[in-house]
């Protein structure tokens, strides 16, 4: 990352953090938009995904999460089952369920297969046990030994519903 870009990282940190989740919004979608390097790009998008949640602004929330698929390196997985939490948490399951489709369209992990299939089962939907298998083959063949392990006693627990 760039002397420029960790610059603009720590202004939109600061209009956050002075401003207020409002002024973050805007200071990190600014960001998001401008920006050339994947790496800031995925960082701006996640803090105005935590912007857009504390204002409950779903029109914001749908915008990034569109925007999230266009992220072209690197591994958020992490960041990302966080996001979904904190938006299946805040009632807006929805939300969640797209963010979390978004991240598979843009790169298919175990992970990410696993954090959509939850999303999934959580809002009771069929297509859950499907995605589950997936996240399963996709385990062994990264050698992700938990998810493989959490997505079995998952699918197990929604097929025998």
């Amino acid at each position: 990352m760039s002397v420029a870009a960790s610059v603009a990282l720590a202004v939109a940190e600061r209009v956050e953090r002075t401003g207020g989740p409002r002024a973050g919004l805007v200071a990190w979608k600014t960001l998001a938009g401008n920006t050339t390097d994947g790496e800031v790009r995925g960082k701006a998008l996640l803090a105005a995904l935590r912007c857009a949640l504390a204002l409950r602004d779903t029109g914001a929330l749908t915008e990034l999460t569109e925007q999230w698929a266009s992220v072209d390196c690197g591994v958020w997985d992490e960041a990302v089952a966080s996001s979904c939490k904190a938006l299946v948490r805040a009632g807006l399951l929805p939300r969640a369920i797209a963010l979390a489709h978004a991240e598979t369209q843009r790169h298919r992990t175990a992970r990410s297969l696993y954090c959509f299939a939850r999303c999934l089962d959580v809002a009771r939907d069929a297509s859950a046990a499907a995605v589950f298998r997936e996240a399963i083959a996709r385990a062994e063949r990264e050698g992700a030994r938990e998810i493989e392990l959490a997505s079995r006693v998952s699918r197990a627990a929604l097929l025998s519903r």
